[in-house]
């Protein structure tokens, strides 16, 4: 994906694949980089399985055999695959405009640059094999498709129209692909977790009671931010009876080192209630007593023990929020050992901390593994633009055998010492 001169990043780039961290001061653009990835992601594979279910839609009235046009000729594979591309691209854009508007609050426009370009955004990927690239302006408040681009570039969908044309019937194959688990299933983790989680106990606890009194019929909750709803609505479909197929071992860990507590999901008078119990102690209580780190940590352990899927694609924000440094670089080991497990984890982080652990994790699994860096690893930096307002990305060099650095981090470090050196000869000399 590349987006350019969307909310204050001025022009930046980045490829989903392995671990992507993405680093930068407030307000530089992390989230909406990875919120922008998220949207494309889930419309991508939303938008493929529509395909598929258009296809069905044309095959299955004709007993299983390939539709038919006006004039009672059998469409071939050319012209499926024709239509394809046309339903792939309308479905695609129309959840993207979906996830990055109405009001693009997600997405705020910087207005334009010095140049006069107007705010930009490319997404590309790959479906059925076949690579595409989607082109969108932002112009009075809405996305709109730019078709004239030269980087525009629609699937061709060739192989997967002669597949089912081939198959015999052809809404065998068409069957074999809507059954697979093969599709990618974007998880959000926003900031602010904690408040989240607490919120939807204590939202749920007075509804409820509410409604058990009699005060009111009907309830209604206004429109939350598309990622933010995406992650309550996630949440409120755990089911604590289901496990993951990853082992217990890493949500244990994470309980055992960074929590020294337990945490789990409760049914009580038809509402869900999550709980922890502090090591050595034989009660449960709900989160919203807890300390700000074990409620931070709660949802991402229930998602561990609960939710999680070797086809997700995984993206948190500031997993380090109101962690000790010690447990900042414990936290990164897991989430780099956890990223082995599913397609693939975007962080987005301001920590020097969680990034060495990231760094120390990534020489680990080089000095182990029997091929280095089996987990690809992208890092992305964004920094002020030079000739105007906002941040550029730029990727980081990653060297497996040495791991890597984030200058504007070792600025910082190196900045706070010169002032205390400063301040220590300006207190020596006055008492001088």
């Amino acid at each position: 994906m590349e987006l350019r001169n969307i909310g204050p990043i001025r022009r930046a780039h980045i490829d989903l694949s392995g671990v992507t961290v993405l680093v930068g001061p407030n307000a530089s653009g992390k989230t909406t980089l990875s919120v922008a990835s998220y949207a494309a992601l889930r419309s991508q594979d939303d938008a493929a399985r529509r395909v598929l279910i258009d296809a069905w839609d044309q095959i299955h009235p004709t007993g299983g055999r390939l539709p038919r046009d006006a004039d009672g000729q059998a469409i071939d594979a050319s012209r499926l695959a024709a239509r394809f591309a046309e339903f792939f691209r309308d479905t695609l854009s129309d959840e993207l405009k979906r996830c990055w508007t109405p009001d693009l609050t997600m997405l705020p426009r910087r207005g334009r640059t010095g140049n006069g370009a107007a705010p930009r955004i490319l997404v590309s990927g790959e479906t059925f094999g076949d690579s595409w690239t989607l082109v969108f302006w932002l112009r009075n408040g809405r996305l709109q498709l730019d078709t004239r681009n030269e980087e525009y570039k629609l699937p061709s969908f060739t192989t997967l129209a002669e597949d089912i044309a081939k198959a015999d019937p052809p809404r065998t194959h068409i069957l074999r692909l809507l059954n697979s688990e093969s599709a990618t299933r974007g998880v959000y983790m926003p900031a602010g977790r904690s408040g989240y989680v607490q919120m939807q106990s204590l939202l749920s606890a007075l509804l409820i009671h509410a409604l058990g009194k009699g005060y009111f019929e009907h309830a209604s909750v206004g429109k939350i931010p598309g990622t933010a709803a995406d992650f309550l609505q996630f949440f409120a479909n755990l089911d604590a009876k289901e496990s993951s197929a990853i082992s217990p071992d890493t949500a244990a860990r994470l309980e055992s080192e960074l929590l020294n507590a337990s945490v789990r999901m409760v049914e009580q008078q038809n509402a869900r209630q999550i709980e922890f119990s502090p090591a050595g102690v034989n009660e449960h209580w709900p989160i919203d007593t807890a300390a700000t780190s074990i409620a931070e940590l709660a949802p991402l352990i229930l998602y561990i023990k609960h939710g999680l899927t070797a086809r997700d694609f995984l993206f948190i924000d500031e997993p380090e929020a109101h962690l000790h440094p010690a447990n900042q670089l414990k936290l990164a080991s897991v989430l780099f050992q956890l990223s082995g497990h599913i397609n693939g984890l975007v962080i987005g982080t301001h920590s020097d901390f969680f990034v060495t652990g990231i760094s120390n994790a990534l020489l680990q699994s080089t000095a182990t593994a029997r091929r280095p860096n089996q987990v690809p690893l992208r890092v992305y930096e964004l920094r002020p633009a030079t000739r105007t307002s906002g941040y550029d990305g730029r990727e980081i060099t990653v060297d497996p055998s040495v791991g890597f650095d984030i200058e504007q981090f070792s600025d910082v470090a190196e900045a706070a010492f010169d002032e205390a050196d400063r301040l220590y000869s300006s207190a020596v000399n006055a008492s001088d």
